[in-house]
Parts: C-alpha cells; structure tokens; sequence
C-alpha cells in the first residue's frame, strides 16, 4: 500500500515542537548526530517502535515558513493527494 513512508521538519524550537506532539500522540524523540561529526540538532521521531520522520533544528536566519519535506512509497499516490 502506498504512503509516506518519512517526512522532515525544520522548526526555530523543537523541543516546543516535541513538548506539543508528544501530548497529542503516541510520539517519541530520538536524539541523532550529537555525538558525530555533524553535531546537529537533529531528532528521530518514532511513532509505534518505528521511525517516522525527522525533526531539526532551523538555522536562525532561515526562511519562514520553515519548509516540510515528505517523503512517499508511490509518484501516483503523491501526486493524486497533493
């Protein structure tokens, strides 16, 4: 069946974005990269053991609104819901 499979979010607070989520679902944040090379504010967000999408840190001065990538398992699917 077709459907996001991964989505990515870029917010100037995410842990305002995690605090909001997480008390409306099932939601769980994963810290990832702190500890490489990357070093970045960057969040794994787990949904029923799995990972779902990512979550990151905006750059002070970037745009908004920030952008919203996703990612789907189908071209036809996306195009037929966007």
């Amino acid at each position: 069946m077709a459907g996001i499979v991964w989505w990515e979010i870029e917010t100037p607070d995410p842990e305002k974005f995690q605090r909001f989520h997480a008390s409306l679902s099932d939601w769980s944040f994963e810290p990832a990269f702190a500890d490489t090379a990357l070093g970045a504010d960057y969040w794994i967000i787990n949904h029923g053991g799995r990972g779902i999408g990512g979550l990151q840190r905006a750059a002070p001065n970037a745009p908004r609104p920030a952008p919203l990538l996703v990612w789907s398992s189908s071209v036809e699917s996306s195009n037929a819901h966007a």
